[in-house]
């Protein structure tokens, strides 16, 4: 039988506690990620999901959340090993490559896997942080009061953003070569939030070349089982608005606009 404090006695290096707490949760093999419905995370459960991996998911906040990883952020991995990983790029490549380490999600030669690792880094810093900005103010997470023209500014980079997508795709159907790769799956979940505050309708048909992409994206298995049911803005959404929405919630117990809303986390 496996004993672990009769491995520590012979062995100079101590076991780590993270793997220790793996040892005495035996219904769990592969591993915990911390988050669920927040930006950076979808596209890890969709992965967790889709490859049917072993992995258990639990909301921000979860017992044992804060015990490994004290900031708070998510998504947070808590791997088979005791490994304890953080940062979206990290986490969606080890989940990919524990599926299939040659996988084409990651890119298939040394030029397409550079790209998605650039669309991935774009994705979580250049347009995210307008999209906080924005949803920060309105969801009342920011320091200041609701301000239009703060997420009209906002919005304005966002959509800079979104012209050099568009150039990108107004003649190809993916960014990164001829197949769907982590680099179209986790930037079109970076709409998450644009799509379900800021950009309304009038908005979405001015730009088909952007929605043709997202609409192909969001269909893919990865994506599908949190975005087919997604609710898009009518128009740009408003403290007033939201809270109205907090109000009117699904059958299921989320909000319209996401869990977030009710305390969960950031975008």
């Amino acid at each position: 039988m496996f004993n672990v404090a009769s491995c520590q006695r012979h062995s100079l290096i101590p076991f780590p506690f993270p793997f220790i707490w793996l040892l005495s949760n035996p219904n769990m093999s592969q591993g915990i990620l911390y988050g669920t419905v927040h930006t950076r995370t979808i596209l890890a459960v969709g992965l967790i999901r889709s490859f049917h991996l072993d992995i258990e998911v639990l909301k921000k906040g979860s017992p044992g959340h804060i015990e490994h990883f004290p900031n708070g952020k998510v998504p947070a991995l808590v791997a088979a090993d005791g490994l304890l990983l953080q940062e979206v790029i990290a986490v969606l490549f080890y989940l990919v490559s524990l599926h299939d380490p040659s996988s084409p999600l990651l890119g298939s030669d040394i030029r397409s896997k550079a790209l998605v690792l650039k669309y991935l880094s774009w994705g979580t810093t250049e347009f995210m942080r307008p999209v906080t900005v924005a949803a920060d103010n309105i969801l009342g997470r920011s320091s200041c009061p609701y301000n239009k023209r703060l997420v009209d500014d906002a919005v304005a980079q966002i959509n800079i953003h979104v012209q050099e997508l568009e150039e990108r795709l107004i003649y190809k159907t993916f960014l990164v070569g001829e197949r769907i790769t982590l680099a179209d799956l986790f930037v079109a979940t970076c709409f998450y939030r644009p799509f379900g505050l800021l950009l309304d309708s009038q908005w979405r048909q001015d730009h088909p070349i952007l929605m043709r992409w997202f609409k192909t994206v969001v269909a893919s298995p990865y994506l599908s089982y949190f975005f087919d049911s997604f609710e898009y803005a009518t128009q740009q959404a408003s403290p007033s608005t939201v809270s109205l929405k907090i109000e009117d919630r699904n059958n299921d117990g989320r909000d319209p606009v996401g869990a977030v809303v009710k305390g969960q986390g950031r975008p």
